[in-house]
C-alpha cells in the first residue's frame, strides 16, 4: 500500500484550573457588536481548548446593567443554550459601565479542580466623539494608528494636521 500523508495527534486530558472572560477590548461605543470568550486554564495558566466536556459544564453569564448591554448568540440569534456556551456577542445599547460575570460549574468534580470558577471584566460604554462647536480653534490628540471620520465638515474651517497625533481645528475667519 502507498501512504500519502501520515500525522500523529496527541490528546491530554487535563483539569480546568481557572477560566478568563476575554474581550477584545475594555472601551465600546454604542451600537456595537463584541465577541466575549472564556479561556480556560490548566495550572501552569497555559490556554486549553473545550472539548466534548461541554455537556457536562454549565456557563451562568450575568450583566450587572442591562440597560447598556445584552449578550447575543455568536452566529445570529441560533443558540443551543446559553448555559452550554464559552463564546457570546456582547451588544452595546448605549453609554454606561457594566460588568459581565460568569460562573463555570459540573457535576464532574474529575473536570475542574473545585466546584466553580468565576471571572469577570468591567466594559465601559463611551459616547461617540462629536465636535459641535466649529467657531473655536480645537486641537484633538488621537492615539497612535487611529482613524479620525469626520462625516461634516463646514466650508468655513480648516484642518491642520500638526503631527501624526494632533489635528487642529480652526475657523476660517
Amino acid at each position: 500500500s502507498i501512504v500519502y500523508g501520515e500525522d500523529t495527534c496527541y490528546i491530554r486530558v487535563i483539569r480546568i484550573h481557572s477560566i478568563h472572560l476575554y474581550s477584545l477590548t475594555t472601551e465600546l461605543l454604542p451600537k456595537k457588536f463584541v465577541p466575549l470568550r472564556i479561556i480556560p486554564s490548566d495550572s501552569e495558566k497555559n490556554p486549553i481548548l473545550f472539548c466534548d466536556v461541554l455537556s457536562l459544564l454549565t456557563f451562568t453569564w450575568s450583566l450587572s446593567n442591562i440597560r447598556v448591554a445584552n449578550l447575543r448568540p455568536i452566529i445570529g440569534n441560533v443558540s443551543l443554550s446559553l448555559a452550554r456556551t464559552f463564546a457570546m456577542n456582547l451588544e452595546t445599547l448605549s453609554p454606561g459601565r457594566l460588568t459581565i460575570d460568569i460562573r463555570l460549574t459540573t457535576t464532574k468534580d474529575q473536570l475542574l479542580t473545585t466546584n466553580e470558577l468565576h471571572d469577570s471584566i468591567d466594559l465601559t460604554i463611551i459616547e461617540q466623539f462629536k465636535i459641535d462647536n466649529f467657531g473655536e480653534t480645537q486641537t484633538i490628540l488621537l492615539s497612535p494608528n487611529s482613524r479620525l471620520s469626520l462625516n461634516y465638515i463646514p466650508n468655513d474651517v480648516e484642518l491642520e494636521l500638526k503631527t501624526s497625533s494632533i489635528v487642529k481645528l480652526r475657523a476660517i475667519d
